[in-house]
């Protein structure tokens, strides 16, 4: 009537930029995650997530942040950010499904301070 998920790894990303100074990254990242079904309405379940990943000397995640503000400003490159969602969600039928989430997410980055991100979240969603 549910699951657990986890899941973590490593990315090393190499640049060979002749301008910029050393741009070599070793980011490292996990998740874990719960979906429970609610007993006798199986088409409701609720689930939580929760992930986090570490840069030492930084690198542009987006995330839910300005697209422009992480790829097109130095001093925006984030070293560690951890988010935490809970949701639920109904299947009307195997093509419909409705989704509510909210979303917390911490963000440092290495020339500010750092700042949360409040997201809410409302999805129908129709598979054909």
């Amino acid at each position: 009537s549910g699951h657990f998920k986890a899941a973590g790894g490593y990315l090393k990303y190499t640049d060979n930029a002749p301008v910029a100074a050393n741009t070599d990254r070793d980011l490292y990242y996990y998740y874990a995650e719960v979906l429970q079904r609610v007993p006798d309405l199986s088409k409701l379940y609720a689930a939580a997530r929760f992930s986090q990943v570490f840069v030492k000397d930084g690198f542009p995640i987006v995330a839910h942040g300005d697209f422009g503000n992480y790829f097109f400003n130095p001093g925006a490159m984030t070293d560690r950010m951890w988010r935490a969602s809970a949701g639920a969600g109904y299947e009307f039928s195997e093509h419909l499904k409705l989704k509510l989430e909210y979303t917390l997410e911490r963000r440092h980055e290495l020339a500010s301070e750092s700042e949360n991100l409040h997201f809410f979240a409302a999805e129908v969603a129709f598979g054909f």
